[in-house]
């Protein structure tokens, strides 16, 4: 059954792609459970923000806190083609890739992993990303 609303929604974005509306992607993309580490996602206008956190604190050699994701947040411009969602360096590299689907309702970014199993098994993670009401 998810597979087949996997494709009704791949079929739904390939036809109103070729027509003057398509699927609104804009939005945040928040953790679908109370997440004390985790990341978020804000799609729009093209760009995009996407940041990593956790409650964690970790300690340097020295005693000082360090943050645990120096390099976050991290944004730029995305790239679509149908579900899949590219998000993109200054040099119009792709740094991460997402999936885009269509779960209880709401739109949902999965990571790489999470796609594999989903592939695999038609099983969502608890914790993905969907996009907040």
């Amino acid at each position: 059954m998810r597979l087949i609303r996997f494709w009704i929604l791949l079929a739904l974005i390939v036809l109103t792609g070729c027509g003057s509306t398509a699927i609104a992607i804009d939005g945040s993309y928040e953790p679908a459970c109370t997440a004390f580490a985790g990341e978020s996602i804000s799609l729009r206008d093209g760009l995009y923000s996407w940041n990593k956190y956790t409650d964690a604190r970790r300690i340097g050699p020295n005693g000082e806190v360090t943050d645990p994701y120096p390099d976050f947040p991290k944004t730029g411009t995305y790239g679509r083609d149908g579900t899949v969602i590219r998000l993109l360096d200054d040099n119009g590299v792709a740094m991460a890739t997402w999936y885009l689907h269509e779960h209880q309702g709401r739109l949902a970014l999965l990571n790489q992993d999470q796609q594999d199993a989903w592939s695999a098994d038609g099983s969502y993670p608890d914790c993905m990303l969907v996009m907040a009401l």
